[in-house]
């Protein structure tokens, strides 16, 4: 967490969480009928890497883990179906071309 400017001090200060929570509001917008955030830890996204084939790899094995499950499968496939639908996500493709995307892994 340190690394990612996130103190693990107990003794954070009320007013250093408003600050940042203010701070981050300010990077929330909706363009497009999407909405659209920065990262919260960090100004230096220029400095983050790629990270396509950890959420692939991530994908991978939880759809592995879930293959022991037909009924926690479905709800899972459902689920993003939905999703994609509703157009709260979108296919992710690999392409070697892209200028650094960073994903949300799946856990």
């Amino acid at each position: 967490l340190e690394s990612l400017g996130v103190s693990t001090n107990n003794d954070t200060d009320e007013a250093a969480v408003i600050k940042f929570m203010d701070a981050y509001r300010k990077t929330i917008s909706i363009e497009n009928g999407k909405i659209t955030a920065g990262f919260p830890f960090t100004d230096e996204v220029s400095n983050l890497k790629d990270n396509f084939n950890i959420a692939f790899r991530r994908l991978q094995n939880l759809l592995r883990s879930l293959q022991g499950d037909k009924e926690k499968y479905s709800m899972y496939n459902e689920t993003f179906l939905s999703y994609l639908r509703e157009g709260i996500i979108e296919e992710a493709k690999d392409n070697s071309n892209r200028v650094a995307t960073f994903y949300l892994p799946h856990r």
